[in-house]
């Protein structure tokens, strides 16, 4: 067990080191103590390099290092990583009493600084993660705060954390439907670590298990960022479609075009996410990005699905555009169309917005092609489109943009 009463401290001269203790040292890192003698300690470094030393003088350690607690998160975090990330997941009210430990009394800002810092929280990810864990913490006895601060109570007690045995995710297409946005947000955040410490998905074997509620990411040097967004994105399509072809026999583009009829269940805020990912999308350059998307996407789908569904509900479609102090100042035209057609119940909505650089080009011209031939082609094809599948709107409507970019 954890007992309060102890916090990251300087080593006086008397103090009694012992062999797996973790010490700690602003320049130089956190190391481990190999042995112990009465002239000072032999430790091994974390991250060691040419101006770490091996042998620390009693001096040494009373002027510039400080003593983890033994069973507190900082000195968890360099003996058994992967059981600190577990306990960061799986006992958030544990793993905060651990690091006050070490700490003392701490701002939220401080204890993601430390949490980023060892590698077990992306501190793009802290946020969301404080905000499911302060309703525990406040009704936990043994965590208290005055104002901002947080520190453990006087005699808190926490058990001793135990490393559970990693599981697989289960096998293709065991996810339903309803819990594929969940998903999404678990392998962006478990890949979210890797990234935060510089690493990226391992390309042999699944790198993706789960311990408990936990999902974790295995990792390697190197390799790039992009591409992992787009295994998490796959992989959540593997998990509720089933097993899929290769990229290369069927592109992810491809198959989200045709998903929400195989999976209409799928949450339409998802596939947004997903479209995204597959595309490479410069806004979704690593699993930061993709665990902010992913997030946003749950929280608007659980606003919009927690109101009831009317019937009786109108939309009214209507548009203004202007062209701005800044270029009507130059003398520049309206660049905007904008396209409303069809019935109220069938219709389709189009703003293009024309690009010109300066004076330079017709984009004004360019908008006003795309309306009238988008136009023309409602007239054409729209009445056939009603209450057909959103695959083939899809590939309609991208049919029709081709000949207009043709006419254009």
């Amino acid at each position: 067990m954890i007992t309060a009463g102890f916090l990251m401290r300087p080593i006086p001269t008397d103090c009694p080191l012992a062999v797996g203790d973790v010490l700690h040292q602003a320049a130089f890192g956190f190391a481990v103590v190999d042995g112990v003698d009465a002239a000072g300690a032999d430790v091994r470094w974390e991250a060691a390099g040419n101006l770490h030393p091996a042998r620390l003088s009693r001096q040494a350690l009373r002027d510039a290092y400080h003593l983890c607690h033994p069973r507190g998160l900082l000195a968890l975090s360099v003996t058994s990583p992967e059981l600190a990330r577990q306990v960061v997941e799986g006992d958030a009210v544990g793993a905060i009493g651990r690091l006050l430990l070490d700490a003392g009394p701490a701002r939220p800002a401080e204890l993601r600084e430390w949490l980023a810092a060892r590698g077990l929280l992306p501190s793009a990810g802290f946020g969301p993660w404080w905000e499911r864990v302060v309703p525990d913490l406040d009704a936990d006895p043994r965590v208290t705060r005055d104002g901002e601060r947080w520190s453990i109570a006087e005699g808190a007690e926490f058990p001793d954390p135990t490393l559970s045995p990693p599981e697989p995710l289960g096998p293709p297409g065991s996810c339903p439907a309803a819990g594929a946005l969940d998903l999404l947000c678990a392998l962006a955040r478990a890949v979210a670590v890797l990234h935060g410490a510089g690493l990226t998905l391992r390309r042999s074997g699944d790198p993706f298990s789960r311990v408990g509620d936990t999902f974790v990411a295995a990792g390697n040097p190197g390799g790039e960022r992009a591409a992992d967004v787009r295994t998490c994105a796959r992989r959540v399509l593997e998990q509720v479609l089933g097993r899929l072809p290769s990229e290369a026999d069927l592109p992810s583009s491809a198959l989200l075009a045709s998903v929400a009829d195989v999976a209409p269940d799928l949450a339409p805020e998802l596939l947004g996410v997903l479209e995204r990912a597959v595309s490479g999308d410069a806004r979704t350059v690593d699993a930061f990005a993709l665990l902010h998307d992913a997030e946003l996407a749950r929280a608007t789908h659980q606003v919009r699905t927690s109101f009831p569904h009317r019937r009786d509900a109108r939309v009214v479609a209507g548009f203004d555009t202007h062209i701005g102090v800044g270029k009507a100042l130059g003398a520049q035209v309206n660049q905007d169309a904008l396209l409303i057609a069809g019935e109220p119940d069938h219709a389709l909505l189009l703003v293009a917005d024309g690009i010109s650089l300066c004076t330079v080009g017709s984009g004004d011209v360019a908008s006003r092609l795309l309306v009238e031939s988008m136009r023309r082609w409602w007239q054409e094809s729209g009445p056939g489109l009603r209450g057909a599948s959103a695959a083939r709107v899809q590939m309609a409507i991208r049919e029709g943009l081709v000949r207009a970019n043709r006419h254009i």
